[in-house]
Protein backbone atom coordinates (compact mmCIF):
# COMPACT_ATOMS: atom_id res chain seq x y z
CA UNK A 1 0.00 0.00 0.00
CA UNK A 2 0.96 3.50 -0.79
CA UNK A 3 0.90 6.07 1.92
CA UNK A 4 2.39 9.28 3.53
CA UNK A 5 5.05 10.42 6.03
CA UNK A 6 4.05 13.08 7.83
CA UNK A 7 5.83 15.26 10.01
CA UNK A 8 4.13 17.82 11.99
CA UNK A 9 5.60 21.53 12.00
CA UNK A 10 5.65 23.67 14.85
CA UNK A 11 2.69 25.65 14.14
CA UNK A 12 -0.19 27.73 16.79
CA UNK A 13 -3.79 26.76 16.59
CA UNK A 14 -5.54 30.05 15.52
CA UNK A 15 -8.96 28.41 13.92
CA UNK A 16 -12.35 29.37 14.67
CA UNK A 17 -13.44 27.17 17.21
CA UNK A 18 -14.95 28.78 20.34
CA UNK A 19 -12.42 29.79 22.71
CA UNK A 20 -13.77 28.16 25.49
CA UNK A 21 -13.89 24.52 24.12
CA UNK A 22 -12.04 22.20 23.46
CA UNK A 23 -10.27 21.63 20.57
CA UNK A 24 -12.20 18.34 19.02
CA UNK A 25 -9.59 15.58 17.96
CA UNK A 26 -10.91 14.82 14.55
CA UNK A 27 -10.90 18.39 13.48
CA UNK A 28 -7.24 18.74 14.69
CA UNK A 29 -6.28 16.09 12.67
CA UNK A 30 -8.08 17.06 10.24
CA UNK A 31 -5.92 20.31 9.84
CA UNK A 32 -2.90 18.68 9.80
CA UNK A 33 -2.33 18.42 5.70
CA UNK A 34 -2.35 22.07 6.19
CA UNK A 35 1.14 21.49 8.94
CA UNK A 36 2.69 19.46 7.76
CA UNK A 37 6.20 17.53 5.59
CA UNK A 38 4.40 15.22 3.19
CA UNK A 39 6.49 12.25 1.27
CA UNK A 40 4.74 9.38 -0.63
CA UNK A 41 6.76 6.51 -0.05
CA UNK A 42 5.37 3.44 -2.35
CA UNK A 43 4.98 -0.18 -1.27
CA UNK A 44 8.14 -1.67 -1.63
CA UNK A 45 9.37 1.65 0.88
CA UNK A 46 11.24 3.85 -1.47
CA UNK A 47 10.11 7.37 -1.27
CA UNK A 48 8.71 8.10 -4.94
CA UNK A 49 7.47 11.90 -4.47
CA UNK A 50 9.00 14.15 -1.26
CA UNK A 51 6.29 16.91 -1.44
CA UNK A 52 8.55 19.07 1.39
CA UNK A 53 6.56 21.44 3.07
CA UNK A 54 3.81 23.57 1.81
CA UNK A 55 5.10 26.88 -0.13
CA UNK A 56 1.98 28.67 0.70
CA UNK A 57 -1.79 28.38 0.70
CA UNK A 58 -4.58 29.63 -1.81
CA UNK A 59 -5.72 32.63 -1.53
CA UNK A 60 -9.29 33.33 -1.49
CA UNK A 61 -10.79 35.29 -4.05
CA UNK A 62 -14.34 37.16 -2.96
CA UNK A 63 -16.87 37.17 -5.76
CA UNK A 64 -17.06 40.46 -6.51
CA UNK A 65 -13.19 40.00 -7.91
CA UNK A 66 -14.56 36.89 -10.23
CA UNK A 67 -15.56 37.76 -13.47
CA UNK A 68 -17.52 34.78 -14.18
CA UNK A 69 -17.68 31.49 -12.66
CA UNK A 70 -19.46 27.84 -12.53
CA UNK A 71 -20.02 27.83 -9.15
CA UNK A 72 -23.66 28.61 -7.00
CA UNK A 73 -24.07 28.19 -3.23
CA UNK A 74 -27.56 27.65 -1.63
CA UNK A 75 -28.95 30.30 0.40
CA UNK A 76 -32.19 29.05 0.06
CA UNK A 77 -35.53 28.69 3.19
CA UNK A 78 -35.20 32.69 4.28
CA UNK A 79 -39.00 32.58 2.99
CA UNK A 80 -39.62 30.66 5.58
CA UNK A 81 -37.22 32.58 8.64
CA UNK A 82 -35.29 29.35 8.80
CA UNK A 83 -32.16 31.17 7.65
CA UNK A 84 -31.82 34.65 8.73
CA UNK A 85 -28.91 36.37 5.96
CA UNK A 86 -27.97 39.42 8.52
CA UNK A 87 -26.24 36.87 10.12
CA UNK A 88 -24.26 35.41 7.48
CA UNK A 89 -24.23 37.86 4.94
CA UNK A 90 -20.54 39.23 5.62
CA UNK A 91 -19.17 35.52 4.47
CA UNK A 92 -21.11 35.06 0.86
CA UNK A 93 -18.71 37.60 -0.82
CA UNK A 94 -15.71 36.24 -0.03
CA UNK A 95 -16.89 32.65 -0.15
CA UNK A 96 -15.97 33.41 -3.98
CA UNK A 97 -19.41 31.51 -5.55
CA UNK A 98 -20.54 33.92 -8.39
CA UNK A 99 -24.50 32.58 -8.10
CA UNK A 100 -26.95 31.91 -5.09
CA UNK A 101 -30.16 30.47 -5.03
CA UNK A 102 -33.02 31.78 -3.66
CA UNK A 103 -36.66 30.86 -2.92
CA UNK A 104 -39.43 33.62 -4.12
CA UNK A 105 -41.58 32.95 -0.91
CA UNK A 106 -45.21 33.56 -2.27
CA UNK A 107 -46.75 33.34 0.88
CA UNK A 108 -44.69 36.06 2.23
CA UNK A 109 -44.42 38.29 -0.46
CA UNK A 110 -48.26 38.37 -0.22
CA UNK A 111 -49.84 37.68 2.86
CA UNK A 112 -52.91 38.93 2.06
CA UNK A 113 -55.00 38.82 -1.44
CA UNK A 114 -53.35 42.00 -2.96
CA UNK A 115 -51.36 43.29 -0.63
CA UNK A 116 -47.91 42.61 -1.71
CA UNK A 117 -44.65 42.96 0.94
CA UNK A 118 -41.21 42.92 -0.91
CA UNK A 119 -39.22 44.44 1.73
CA UNK A 120 -37.27 41.33 2.91
CA UNK A 121 -36.57 39.68 -0.52
CA UNK A 122 -35.35 43.14 -1.87
CA UNK A 123 -32.52 43.40 0.89
CA UNK A 124 -31.46 39.72 0.21
CA UNK A 125 -31.33 40.79 -3.37
CA UNK A 126 -29.50 43.90 -2.56
CA UNK A 127 -26.85 42.71 -0.70
CA UNK A 128 -26.23 39.63 -3.03
CA UNK A 129 -25.64 42.38 -6.09
CA UNK A 130 -23.58 44.28 -3.86
CA UNK A 131 -21.25 41.92 -2.96
CA UNK A 132 -20.67 40.44 -7.04
CA UNK A 133 -23.71 37.26 -6.47
CA UNK A 134 -26.04 36.93 -8.64
CA UNK A 135 -28.71 35.55 -7.36
CA UNK A 136 -31.44 33.00 -9.08
CA UNK A 137 -34.77 32.28 -8.20
CA UNK A 138 -36.91 29.51 -7.34
CA UNK A 139 -40.35 30.55 -7.38
CA UNK A 140 -42.25 28.65 -4.43
CA UNK A 141 -44.18 27.56 -2.56
CA UNK A 142 -48.15 27.68 -2.48
CA UNK A 143 -50.12 30.57 -0.17
CA UNK A 144 -52.70 29.71 2.06
CA UNK A 145 -54.75 32.60 1.18
CA UNK A 146 -55.61 30.86 -2.45
CA UNK A 147 -56.19 27.76 -0.86
CA UNK A 148 -59.27 26.10 0.14
CA UNK A 149 -61.08 27.08 3.25
CA UNK A 150 -58.84 25.66 6.11
CA UNK A 151 -55.55 25.64 4.30
CA UNK A 152 -52.37 25.14 6.76
CA UNK A 153 -50.57 28.42 5.77
CA UNK A 154 -47.20 26.78 6.69
CA UNK A 155 -48.11 23.49 5.30
CA UNK A 156 -48.81 25.76 2.07
CA UNK A 157 -45.27 27.64 2.18
CA UNK A 158 -43.26 25.06 2.18
CA UNK A 159 -41.92 21.92 0.93
CA UNK A 160 -44.60 19.47 -0.56
CA UNK A 161 -47.18 21.59 -0.13
CA UNK A 162 -49.65 21.34 -3.88
CA UNK A 163 -49.37 23.25 -6.59
CA UNK A 164 -51.54 26.59 -7.45
CA UNK A 165 -55.26 25.05 -8.17
CA UNK A 166 -54.88 26.52 -11.98
CA UNK A 167 -58.35 25.58 -12.70
CA UNK A 168 -59.37 28.52 -10.06
CA UNK A 169 -59.09 31.20 -12.19
CA UNK A 170 -58.61 33.30 -9.05
CA UNK A 171 -56.08 31.16 -7.94
CA UNK A 172 -54.69 30.95 -11.73
CA UNK A 173 -54.67 34.52 -11.90
CA UNK A 174 -53.38 35.66 -8.31
CA UNK A 175 -50.18 32.98 -9.41
CA UNK A 176 -49.59 34.43 -12.54
CA UNK A 177 -49.79 38.45 -10.89
CA UNK A 178 -47.46 37.41 -8.64
CA UNK A 179 -44.96 36.34 -11.01
CA UNK A 180 -45.08 39.09 -13.50
CA UNK A 181 -44.77 41.64 -10.22
CA UNK A 182 -41.36 39.65 -8.97
CA UNK A 183 -40.02 39.58 -12.56
CA UNK A 184 -40.58 43.31 -13.38
CA UNK A 185 -39.12 44.13 -9.93
CA UNK A 186 -35.88 42.69 -10.36
CA UNK A 187 -35.62 43.09 -14.36
CA UNK A 188 -32.03 43.56 -14.72
CA UNK A 189 -30.94 42.34 -11.65
CA UNK A 190 -32.53 38.49 -11.69
CA UNK A 191 -33.07 36.81 -14.81
CA UNK A 192 -33.09 32.96 -13.85
CA UNK A 193 -36.00 31.44 -12.36
CA UNK A 194 -36.58 27.64 -11.54
CA UNK A 195 -40.34 26.77 -11.65
CA UNK A 196 -41.06 24.99 -8.16
CA UNK A 197 -38.95 22.28 -5.93
CA UNK A 198 -39.03 18.82 -6.96
CA UNK A 199 -42.87 18.27 -7.75
CA UNK A 200 -41.64 14.65 -9.00
CA UNK A 201 -41.06 13.20 -5.90
CA UNK A 202 -44.29 15.10 -3.91
CA UNK A 203 -46.50 12.57 -2.03
CA UNK A 204 -49.95 11.45 -1.33
CA UNK A 205 -52.17 13.59 -0.71
CA UNK A 206 -50.85 16.16 -3.06
CA UNK A 207 -48.61 14.21 -5.75
CA UNK A 208 -47.66 16.78 -8.69
CA UNK A 209 -48.26 14.95 -11.94
CA UNK A 210 -46.45 15.52 -14.81
CA UNK A 211 -49.25 17.31 -16.81
CA UNK A 212 -50.55 19.47 -13.80
CA UNK A 213 -45.78 20.52 -13.36
CA UNK A 214 -46.59 21.00 -17.23
CA UNK A 215 -49.28 23.09 -16.85
CA UNK A 216 -48.03 25.12 -14.17
CA UNK A 217 -44.80 25.67 -16.24
CA UNK A 218 -46.35 27.41 -19.34
CA UNK A 219 -48.78 30.12 -17.08
CA UNK A 220 -45.71 30.67 -14.93
CA UNK A 221 -43.45 31.21 -18.18
CA UNK A 222 -45.81 33.04 -19.39
CA UNK A 223 -45.93 35.44 -16.57
CA UNK A 224 -42.23 35.87 -16.27
CA UNK A 225 -41.97 36.63 -19.59
CA UNK A 226 -44.80 39.49 -19.27
CA UNK A 227 -42.99 40.92 -15.89
CA UNK A 228 -39.23 40.83 -17.86
CA UNK A 229 -39.22 39.11 -21.91
CA UNK A 230 -35.44 38.46 -21.24
CA UNK A 231 -36.10 36.12 -18.23
CA UNK A 232 -34.98 32.69 -18.52
CA UNK A 233 -36.76 29.56 -17.31
CA UNK A 234 -36.16 26.55 -15.77
CA UNK A 235 -38.14 23.59 -14.90
CA UNK A 236 -36.84 21.04 -11.99
CA UNK A 237 -36.72 16.96 -10.73
CA UNK A 238 -35.30 16.24 -7.32
CA UNK A 239 -33.76 12.88 -9.51
CA UNK A 240 -32.07 12.64 -12.63
CA UNK A 241 -33.68 9.33 -12.90
CA UNK A 242 -36.97 11.05 -13.56
CA UNK A 243 -36.22 12.20 -16.89
CA UNK A 244 -39.83 11.00 -18.18
CA UNK A 245 -41.44 13.16 -15.64
CA UNK A 246 -39.06 16.18 -17.12
CA UNK A 247 -40.00 15.01 -20.81
CA UNK A 248 -43.76 14.57 -20.28
CA UNK A 249 -43.59 17.99 -18.57
CA UNK A 250 -42.02 19.70 -21.26
CA UNK A 251 -43.85 18.21 -23.75
CA UNK A 252 -47.53 19.55 -21.47
CA UNK A 253 -45.78 22.96 -21.48
CA UNK A 254 -45.41 23.31 -25.21
CA UNK A 255 -48.69 22.27 -26.00
CA UNK A 256 -49.97 24.71 -23.52
CA UNK A 257 -48.19 27.87 -24.94
CA UNK A 258 -45.62 27.33 -27.53
CA UNK A 259 -44.25 30.67 -27.95
CA UNK A 260 -43.79 30.29 -23.94
CA UNK A 261 -42.14 27.06 -23.93
CA UNK A 262 -38.93 28.73 -26.26
CA UNK A 263 -38.14 30.20 -22.71
CA UNK A 264 -37.40 27.09 -20.92
CA UNK A 265 -33.53 26.61 -21.73
CA UNK A 266 -32.74 24.44 -18.78
CA UNK A 267 -33.63 21.50 -16.60
CA UNK A 268 -31.97 21.42 -12.82
CA UNK A 269 -31.49 18.30 -10.83
CA UNK A 270 -30.74 17.51 -7.13
CA UNK A 271 -28.66 14.75 -6.61
CA UNK A 272 -28.43 13.07 -2.93
CA UNK A 273 -26.26 10.59 -2.89
CA UNK A 274 -23.77 9.50 -0.19
CA UNK A 275 -20.98 9.12 -3.27
CA UNK A 276 -21.15 12.18 -5.22
CA UNK A 277 -19.47 10.64 -8.17
CA UNK A 278 -22.25 7.69 -8.60
CA UNK A 279 -24.61 10.38 -10.16
CA UNK A 280 -22.61 9.76 -13.12
CA UNK A 281 -20.97 6.41 -12.73
CA UNK A 282 -24.93 5.06 -13.25
CA UNK A 283 -25.72 7.24 -16.22
CA UNK A 284 -28.29 9.09 -14.41
CA UNK A 285 -27.19 12.36 -16.04
CA UNK A 286 -27.02 11.49 -19.31
CA UNK A 287 -30.75 9.72 -19.02
CA UNK A 288 -32.10 12.93 -18.07
CA UNK A 289 -30.30 15.09 -20.48
CA UNK A 290 -31.50 12.19 -23.20
CA UNK A 291 -35.02 12.79 -22.26
CA UNK A 292 -35.43 16.31 -22.01
CA UNK A 293 -34.02 16.88 -25.32
CA UNK A 294 -36.06 14.84 -27.06
CA UNK A 295 -38.85 17.61 -25.93
CA UNK A 296 -36.08 20.49 -26.58
CA UNK A 297 -33.26 19.92 -28.26
CA UNK A 298 -31.05 22.34 -26.91
CA UNK A 299 -32.29 22.16 -23.38
CA UNK A 300 -29.62 21.51 -20.68
CA UNK A 301 -29.16 20.48 -17.50
CA UNK A 302 -27.59 21.86 -14.37
CA UNK A 303 -26.90 21.14 -10.32
CA UNK A 304 -29.44 23.09 -8.83
CA UNK A 305 -28.96 22.12 -5.26
CA UNK A 306 -27.07 19.53 -3.76
CA UNK A 307 -25.17 19.32 -0.09
CA UNK A 308 -24.05 16.89 2.70
CA UNK A 309 -24.19 17.09 6.44
CA UNK A 310 -21.17 17.88 8.41
CA UNK A 311 -22.61 15.47 11.26
CA UNK A 312 -24.98 12.43 11.18
CA UNK A 313 -28.52 13.41 12.15
CA UNK A 314 -30.82 16.26 11.70
CA UNK A 315 -33.08 16.93 9.10
CA UNK A 316 -32.82 16.50 5.46
CA UNK A 317 -31.55 14.34 3.01
CA UNK A 318 -28.43 11.83 3.60
CA UNK A 319 -28.63 12.31 7.49
CA UNK A 320 -28.44 7.99 7.59
CA UNK A 321 -24.74 8.32 7.17
CA UNK A 322 -21.14 8.98 9.55
CA UNK A 323 -20.56 12.40 8.89
CA UNK A 324 -17.88 15.07 9.67
CA UNK A 325 -16.56 18.61 8.55
CA UNK A 326 -13.82 16.58 6.92
CA UNK A 327 -16.60 14.22 4.73
CA UNK A 328 -18.45 16.96 4.37
CA UNK A 329 -15.55 19.18 2.84
CA UNK A 330 -14.46 16.43 0.56
CA UNK A 331 -18.30 15.60 -0.54
CA UNK A 332 -18.74 19.81 -1.68
CA UNK A 333 -15.53 19.55 -3.93
CA UNK A 334 -16.36 16.37 -5.37
CA UNK A 335 -20.02 17.42 -6.26
CA UNK A 336 -18.75 20.61 -7.32
CA UNK A 337 -16.01 19.31 -9.71
CA UNK A 338 -17.74 15.93 -10.90
CA UNK A 339 -20.77 18.36 -12.23
CA UNK A 340 -18.26 20.65 -14.12
CA UNK A 341 -16.17 17.95 -15.66
CA UNK A 342 -19.15 16.79 -17.23
CA UNK A 343 -20.20 20.11 -18.73
CA UNK A 344 -22.67 21.55 -16.54
CA UNK A 345 -22.96 24.93 -17.16
CA UNK A 346 -23.06 25.52 -12.97
CA UNK A 347 -23.25 23.62 -9.76
CA UNK A 348 -24.64 24.91 -6.67
CA UNK A 349 -23.63 23.61 -3.11
CA UNK A 350 -26.67 23.63 -0.57
CA UNK A 351 -26.00 25.42 1.57
CA UNK A 352 -24.28 28.16 2.96
CA UNK A 353 -25.30 27.82 6.31
CA UNK A 354 -26.80 25.49 8.67
CA UNK A 355 -30.91 25.71 8.66
CA UNK A 356 -33.12 26.16 11.63
CA UNK A 357 -36.72 24.27 10.53
CA UNK A 358 -39.34 25.06 12.94
CA UNK A 359 -41.46 21.83 13.19
CA UNK A 360 -43.98 20.54 15.07
CA UNK A 361 -43.16 22.93 17.73
CA UNK A 362 -39.83 21.50 18.19
CA UNK A 363 -36.34 22.07 16.19
CA UNK A 364 -34.47 20.40 12.96
CA UNK A 365 -31.32 21.42 12.21
CA UNK A 366 -30.18 20.85 8.68
CA UNK A 367 -26.44 20.82 9.03
CA UNK A 368 -25.14 20.93 5.29
CA UNK A 369 -24.71 24.25 5.97
CA UNK A 370 -20.64 25.56 4.83
CA UNK A 371 -21.01 27.93 7.97
CA UNK A 372 -22.52 26.40 11.65
CA UNK A 373 -25.13 28.78 13.02
CA UNK A 374 -26.72 28.69 16.33
CA UNK A 375 -30.18 28.19 16.33
CA UNK A 376 -31.20 29.69 19.31
CA UNK A 377 -29.77 32.92 18.82
CA UNK A 378 -29.31 32.98 14.92
CA UNK A 379 -25.74 33.81 14.92
CA UNK A 380 -22.68 32.57 13.01
CA UNK A 381 -20.55 29.87 15.39
CA UNK A 382 -17.87 29.89 12.68
CA UNK A 383 -17.51 28.47 9.54
CA UNK A 384 -16.77 24.91 8.24
CA UNK A 385 -14.20 23.37 6.89
CA UNK A 386 -16.23 22.82 3.44
CA UNK A 387 -16.16 26.94 3.43
CA UNK A 388 -12.59 26.98 3.59
CA UNK A 389 -12.59 24.25 0.43
CA UNK A 390 -14.92 25.52 -1.15
CA UNK A 391 -13.30 29.34 -1.16
CA UNK A 392 -9.69 27.62 -2.51
CA UNK A 393 -12.16 25.83 -5.55
CA UNK A 394 -13.88 29.37 -6.31
CA UNK A 395 -10.08 30.61 -6.08
CA UNK A 396 -8.86 28.15 -8.32
CA UNK A 397 -11.66 27.43 -11.12
CA UNK A 398 -13.69 30.10 -12.61
CA UNK A 399 -15.17 31.45 -16.10
CA UNK A 400 -11.33 31.64 -17.50
CA UNK A 401 -11.30 27.77 -17.20
CA UNK A 402 -11.85 25.84 -20.46
CA UNK A 403 -11.80 23.09 -22.23
CA UNK A 404 -12.94 19.93 -19.03
CA UNK A 405 -11.74 16.82 -20.10
CA UNK A 406 -12.25 13.91 -17.93
CA UNK A 407 -10.84 10.17 -18.21
CA UNK A 408 -10.23 7.83 -14.69
CA UNK A 409 -7.00 6.41 -13.89
CA UNK A 410 -7.05 2.82 -12.86
CA UNK A 411 -4.60 1.72 -9.90
CA UNK A 412 -3.79 -1.57 -8.42
CA UNK A 413 -4.43 -0.78 -4.78
CA UNK A 414 -6.14 2.64 -4.97
CA UNK A 415 -8.76 2.07 -7.27
CA UNK A 416 -10.29 4.28 -10.13
CA UNK A 417 -9.57 7.80 -9.82
CA UNK A 418 -11.33 10.97 -11.83
CA UNK A 419 -9.00 12.83 -13.81
CA UNK A 420 -9.98 16.59 -15.04
CA UNK A 421 -7.79 17.82 -17.63
CA UNK A 422 -8.12 22.06 -18.16
CA UNK A 423 -6.87 25.16 -19.12
CA UNK A 424 -6.40 28.44 -17.60
CA UNK A 425 -4.99 31.39 -19.33
CA UNK A 426 -3.17 28.97 -21.14
CA UNK A 427 -1.67 26.99 -18.05
CA UNK A 428 -2.36 23.53 -18.12
CA UNK A 429 -4.27 22.36 -15.04
CA UNK A 430 -4.78 18.41 -14.02
CA UNK A 431 -7.68 17.69 -11.02
CA UNK A 432 -7.60 13.99 -9.35
CA UNK A 433 -9.83 12.25 -7.11
CA UNK A 434 -10.47 8.40 -6.03
CA UNK A 435 -14.16 8.31 -6.66
CA UNK A 436 -14.64 4.92 -5.97
CA UNK A 437 -16.55 5.86 -2.07
CA UNK A 438 -18.55 7.88 -0.05
CA UNK A 439 -15.95 10.55 1.18
CA UNK A 440 -13.69 9.42 4.76
CA UNK A 441 -14.04 11.40 7.62
CA UNK A 442 -10.49 11.28 8.15
CA UNK A 443 -7.51 13.34 6.70
CA UNK A 444 -6.42 10.50 4.99
CA UNK A 445 -3.16 11.98 3.35
CA UNK A 446 -1.81 9.05 5.74
CA UNK A 447 -3.96 6.56 3.38
CA UNK A 448 -3.12 7.98 -0.04
CA UNK A 449 -1.96 6.61 -3.34
CA UNK A 450 0.93 7.52 -5.23
CA UNK A 451 -0.45 7.78 -9.04
CA UNK A 452 1.38 8.43 -11.94
CA UNK A 453 0.05 10.70 -14.41
CA UNK A 454 0.78 10.64 -18.08
CA UNK A 455 1.51 13.83 -19.39
CA UNK A 456 1.17 13.06 -23.03
CA UNK A 457 -1.74 11.09 -23.07
CA UNK A 458 -3.73 13.70 -23.18
CA UNK A 459 -0.91 15.99 -23.68
CA UNK A 460 0.02 18.53 -20.70
CA UNK A 461 3.32 20.05 -20.12
CA UNK A 462 4.31 22.26 -17.24
CA UNK A 463 6.98 24.89 -16.85
CA UNK A 464 6.89 25.52 -12.70
CA UNK A 465 4.07 23.13 -11.44
CA UNK A 466 2.61 22.94 -7.71
CA UNK A 467 0.11 20.48 -6.48
CA UNK A 468 -2.60 21.85 -4.68
CA UNK A 469 -4.51 20.05 -1.89
CA UNK A 470 -8.00 21.91 -2.32
CA UNK A 471 -9.25 20.96 1.73
CA UNK A 472 -6.92 22.30 3.08
CA UNK A 473 -5.61 25.16 0.68
CA UNK A 474 -1.62 23.95 0.88
CA UNK A 475 0.27 24.41 -2.07
CA UNK A 476 3.78 22.16 -2.77
CA UNK A 477 6.23 22.02 -5.48
CA UNK A 478 5.87 19.53 -8.22
CA UNK A 479 9.32 19.54 -9.88
CA UNK A 480 9.19 15.79 -10.81
CA UNK A 481 6.09 17.10 -13.12
CA UNK A 482 8.25 19.93 -14.73
CA UNK A 483 9.95 20.06 -18.27
CA UNK A 484 9.85 17.27 -21.05
CA UNK A 485 8.57 14.77 -18.12
CA UNK A 486 6.58 12.36 -19.94
CA UNK A 487 4.61 11.23 -16.56
CA UNK A 488 4.86 12.29 -13.56
CA UNK A 489 4.02 10.82 -9.34
CA UNK A 490 1.78 12.49 -7.22
CA UNK A 491 0.16 12.18 -4.21
CA UNK A 492 -3.92 11.23 -4.73
CA UNK A 493 -6.96 10.44 -2.28
CA UNK A 494 -10.74 10.81 -2.28
CA UNK A 495 -10.51 14.52 -2.20
CA UNK A 496 -9.50 16.74 -5.49
CA UNK A 497 -5.97 17.70 -5.53
CA UNK A 498 -4.83 20.28 -8.58
CA UNK A 499 -1.52 20.04 -10.72
CA UNK A 500 -0.99 23.28 -12.28
CA UNK A 501 1.65 26.27 -12.59
CA UNK A 502 2.78 27.93 -9.76
CA UNK A 503 1.63 31.55 -11.81
CA UNK A 504 -1.98 29.75 -11.65
CA UNK A 505 -2.26 29.71 -7.78
CA UNK A 506 -2.96 32.95 -5.80
CA UNK A 507 -1.16 32.49 -2.78
CA UNK A 508 -0.69 33.71 1.11
CA UNK A 509 1.36 32.64 3.29
CA UNK A 510 -0.83 31.18 5.72
CA UNK A 511 -3.85 29.29 5.19
CA UNK A 512 -7.46 30.77 5.50
CA UNK A 513 -8.72 29.08 8.48
CA UNK A 514 -5.94 30.06 10.51
CA UNK A 515 -6.41 33.86 9.71
CA UNK A 516 -10.30 33.53 10.28
CA UNK A 517 -9.52 34.13 14.17
CA UNK A 518 -12.79 34.04 16.03
CA UNK A 519 -16.19 34.88 14.90
CA UNK A 520 -18.07 37.61 16.34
Amino acid sequence: MSFLIARVLPVRFGSETEKPRQVNQIRLLSMLPTLVHVAVVASGGRATTDLGDPVGYVRPRPAADIGSSPWSVGAEVQDRNYSYMPAWQQYLGPLGAKRARIESGWARCEPSAGAYNWGWLDSIVNEMHAVGVKPWVTLSFNNAVYGPAGADPVKYASAGAPLPDLNNATVRAAWARYVQMLTKRYDGVIDEYEIWNEPDIQTSPDIITSVAYGQLLAVTTRALLTGNPAAKAFLNVASPRHGPFAAEALATAKTADPMAFEAIVSTTFHPYTSNPDSTYHEGDVAALLRNVTRASPNMTVLQGECGAPSTQGGYGALTEYKWNETSQAKWALRRLVTDWAHGLKWSSIFSIVDMCYEKDSHLDINHKGLIEINCSTRTVVRRKQAYFAVQHLTALIDGNVSNPGLSWVHTAVGGQFSRVDATRNGAGMVLLWRNTDMPSGLYNYSNATAVTLSLTQPPVSFGDPVLVDLVSGAVFEAGQCSGKATQCTVPSYDAPILLTERAAVPMQPTPSWALAGSVR
